[in-house]
């Protein structure tokens, strides 16, 4: 599935902060060495200025199992603070997005 799509979604533990702080610089690190496949990355918050509380990622060109496994070499991997789920994504409309 060269240009497959994938939207990975985590959901951080409140414990997951003191994780953030530790690996945000490597988490960072690796998201620009994987920029080719991690098209889109970010932190999600329940509003403006409140704590993060997950995550989300916008993959392309890799199988799920690709995706399982580069989820798993990010440093903000914790499977004790962190959950991810993955979805298959199509964009309904086939049209250029800058952010």
């Amino acid at each position: 599935m060269p240009n497959a799509y994938w939207v990975v979604l985590f959901e951080d533990a409140p414990e997951m902060m003191a994780h953030r702080r530790e690996f945000g610089s490597a988490h960072l690190e690796f998201l620009k060495k994987n920029e080719n496949r991690i098209k889109i990355a970010g932190g999600l918050r329940p509003m403006p200025g409140a704590p993060y509380s997950g995550g989300m990622w916008i993959v392309k060109g890799c199988d799920f199992e690709d995706v399982v496994d580069i989820v798993q070499q990010d440093p903000y991997y914790n499977p004790e603070f962190r959950s991810f789920r993955i979805f298959s994504w199509a964009k309904a409309l086939e049209k250029s997005v800058s952010l």
